[in-house]
């Protein structure tokens, strides 16, 4: 059975989301041609995931499989819809956080909180 690597699996399912192919890909991030796909046996550097994730503007959370979140932490604590949200829950009482959870379970069927 092969070995499923969810940071390889995610560069090439993000590079052909955005019609890359994974050598110009590479040749633009200044690394050796093939060095993502030798990934699946060894360990990147830090430095090289996060320069991947940068260009493809993803959390290297997302790349290693930790979350299903692709945004990245600055893109949230930025986004003020987001920001009062949270402002708004930190003033809820248990009883009306859990009704809102409820809501967005019935408004959006996909809501799932990880």
């Amino acid at each position: 059975m092969a070995y499923s690597n969810p940071l390889v699996d995610r560069i090439n399912r993000l590079c052909f989301k955005n019609n890359i192919p994974i050598s110009d890909f590479e040749k633009e991030l200044g690394f050796s041609q093939g060095l993502i796909s030798r990934w699946k046996d060894t360990s990147p550097s830090v430095n090289n995931v996060l320069k991947v994730a940068n260009r493809l503007n993803v959390s290297v959370d997302y790349l290693l499989g930790n979350t299903e979140t692709q945004s990245k932490a600055d893109d949230i604590l930025h986004d003020n819809v987001i920001i009062a949200i949270q402002r708004l829950k930190e003033s809820m009482t248990p009883t009306e956080l859990h009704k809102m959870l409820n809501l967005l379970k019935i408004s959006f069927p996909d809501f799932h909180l990880e």
